[in-house]
């Protein structure tokens, strides 16, 4: 046989003749599980830790669902408390804040509420409602009654002169005036309120 070698010539050397099959050298059975016992406590570890971080959230749900029962328990009370009238309104407390005039196009991007639901708010708090060029002054009844006597009090027939003279309704001012449903009567001497609601 012309240069005969043997099958473990080949094996683990790659295929090269001459070169020797190195075995692995193995470690203790001991060594081993020294190293997975090394890895189960560090699992047990993160076991650990993830316990007390699902403790720690648990605590806080319960802390959290008290005081939302807490909450709803004292809702409904605010809801009702002004004589039958939501005293939690949302327009009620942007009137309030607004030394109750507000106009519907700015109520309405603050709300998030429809024209129908705010109007129908508005008529249900009792505020007066004034078409005004497009747009819808809302007001208190004690806002509306301000706004008639800065309107008489505005002497100067001049759209402008006027529109200064009514301080915080000059953007109700104007808009009226614009579509016509205020206008200055010469005879008075004064402006008026073409249609009173």
């Amino acid at each position: 046989m012309r240069g005969s070698r043997r099958l473990d010539d080949y094996i683990g050397s790659g295929g090269r003749p001459g070169e020797r099959r190195r075995l692995p050298t193995t470690t203790r059975p001991g060594d081993e599980c020294r190293g997975l016992g090394e890895r189960l406590e560090g699992i047990e570890e993160r076991l650990k830790a993830i316990e007390e971080a699902l403790h720690s959230l648990e605590e806080a749900v319960k802390s959290l669902s008290g005081e939302v029962a807490r909450l709803r328990r004292s809702q409904p009370q605010a809801r009702h408390g002004g004589g039958g009238r939501s005293s939690g309104s949302p327009l009620r407390e942007l009137l309030s804040q607004s030394r109750g005039l507000v106009m519907a196009s700015e109520a309405r991007q603050r709300l998030r509420m429809g024209l129908e639901r705010l109007l129908e708010e508005a008529d249900r708090l009792g505020a007066v409602t004034l078409e005004a060029g497009g747009d819808v002054a809302i007001m208190t009844r004690e806002a509306y009654h301000r706004f008639l006597k800065t309107l008489e009090a505005a002497k100067t027939s001049d759209p402008e002169e006027a529109a200064e003279a009514m301080a915080e309704f000059k953007r109700v001012f104007t808009a009226l005036r614009r579509s016509g449903e205020v206008y200055y009567d010469a005879r008075r001497g004064h402006w008026v309120l073409l249609r009173k609601p």
